[in-house]
């Protein structure tokens, strides 16, 4: 019905889809141009709105729900849409004959698997300790033994405590409620989110992963669905690149199984370093022709730009040759990061943050505005701003960024690092955990801003300059 809706829309040259209120079950997948299945497929549609007002898109095939590919100026408002499936659950852990289990008060899902336990605040908010003992496992590492259909062991579960109320993940990151892609030969821009509602999915909410410009999610929210301890088992929005603007404004986001928000870009990986080419890798699939490419060094430190003047026919690989035009050297060069596809602005404002399992929001690109926003029980750091060469290779630092009129509320810090962390981080990542000595971010202002019942340092500041704090307040 929705594919030959949009079929109609592509041959009319755009228009408003109508969908009428009630449950619309989606149980198989609609293949997309390179990224898989999906349930509800946009692909190649512009100057379309989808008013969804009243309408609950159940997203039953186990794949991505709105997959979005070259698409230009949609808009899909009011639509309310979850993974029905039980992709997280509760538990408690209890010690038996000296070994560690974990006993699930439902049983186990057919199919799905124990990937990540995390210890819980007990009681009915869905709020998360600061400090936070966990055990996470991975598909690649040996599975929990199952004892009975509601009873696990694992080594892993020696890290929690006896009786300690946990929240356990089904999934291994998995499917998204809403993705954003571009194929190969295209890509999708000005597109916008408004009103819509988000229950829980197996993996991240919404990804963003595109060389567009302008992207918006306003007037929406994302909780976790009735009997689930988790909204997205893990990130609530993520970029991973964009081409231009990002609005998030008048948004209510809770309950993820990691980062509530983070806005990143890609660094790649480099080899192969020739006078006029060079081998990049970690997504080098988005780069085209004619994008100007800036190098760094091991160390982080900036070398110089180039522009890519030739590339192969794209396949499956993220590991690419690239031509270059003549210009600086760039024989010491370790990381580089295409200048088209890190974001240009953004703008988070006025939205409600609160009981997340781990951090409020990640900062790792320039030119923005947080203000207005409300941060409520973040048990990690609620604004990190940072870039990590490794091990994330994600970011191109907070510059010119500005954090004002924010309201921070029982707010929590990393513990166990071996480096002092505060509700508000700024920092660089050049070797995992460990602070480095140059700079990788600002000029930064943080002010105006209120810390309400701090349960750790309130502003923590490395690896910045022309940082400027003035008129906050913090009380514990």
């Amino acid at each position: 019905m929705f594919q030959a809706a949009f079929t109609q829309l592509r041959s009319s040259a755009g228009g408003t889809l109508k969908v009428l209120p009630g449950e619309y079950h989606f149980k198989t997948g609609r293949q997309t141009e390179q990224a898989g299945l999906a349930n509800l497929l946009i692909s190649k549609l512009n100057d379309v709105k989808i008013d969804a007002t009243g309408a609950k898109l159940l997203f039953e095939a186990g794949c991505d729900g709105v997959f979005i590919e070259d698409s230009r100026r949609i808009r899909l408002r009011g639509a309310v849409m979850e993974d029905p499936s039980e992709l997280s659950g509760y538990g408690r852990m209890k010690l038996v004959d000296g070994t560690m289990r974990l006993i699930l008060d439902r049983p186990l899902p057919a199919g799905l698997s124990i990937n990540w336990v995390q210890a819980m605040n007990e009681g009915a908010d869905r709020s998360w300790p600061q400090i936070q003992a966990k055990a996470i496992i991975p598909p690649t590492d040996p599975q929990a033994v199952r004892i009975d259909d509601r009873t696990f062991a694992a080594p892993g579960f020696k890290a929690l405590a006896d009786g300690q109320m946990v929240s356990v993940k089904y999934t291994w990151y998995g499917k998204r409620a809403i993705f954003i892609r571009d194929t190969n030969k295209g890509f999708s821009e000005d597109v916008i989110f408004d009103g819509v509602n988000i229950g829980s999915m197996r993996g991240i909410a919404v990804m963003l992963k595109t060389r567009g410009r302008g992207f918006a999610v306003v007037n929406s929210t994302l909780s976790a669905s009735t009997g689930r301890p988790y909204s997205s088992n893990y990130d609530g929005l993520h970029v991973i690149s964009a081409g231009g603007n990002i609005l998030i404004r008048n948004n209510a986001f809770a309950h993820t199984g990691d980062d509530l928000v983070n806005l990143r870009s890609i660094i790649h990986k480099v080899s192969n370093i020739k006078p006029n080419s060079v081998t990049l890798s970690n997504d080098a699939r988005m780069m085209r022709v004619g994008d100007e490419v800036a190098f760094f060094t091991a160390t982080g430190e900036y070398i110089g730009r180039r522009m890519i003047s030739s590339a192969p026919p794209l396949g499956n690989s993220d590991t690419i040759a690239f031509g270059l035009a003549a210009g600086e050297p760039i024989n010491e060069a370790v990381y580089a990061r295409d200048i088209n596809i890190t974001p240009r602005r953004f703008a988070v404002v006025n939205n409600t943050m609160a009981n997340s399992s781990g951090r409020g929001m990640l900062i790792q690109v320039p030119n923005g505005l947080l203000k207005g926003n409300t941060f409520r029980n973040v048990p990690w750091v609620a604004i990190r701003m940072m870039t990590s060469y490794n091990p994330w290779l994600e970011g191109a630092g907070a510059i010119n960024v500005r954090v004002t009129a924010n309201t921070f509320e029982n707010g929590g810090a990393t513990l166990g690092l071996n480096y002092a962390t505060g509700i508000i981080t700024v920092l660089g990542e050049v070797t995992q955990l460990k602070i480095p000595t140059n700079i990788h971010n600002g000029p930064i202002k943080i002010d105006s801003n209120k810390f309400v019942k701090a349960r750790s340092a309130c502003i923590t500041i490395y690896n910045a300059k022309a940082t400027t704090q003035e008129g906050n307040t913090c009380t514990s």
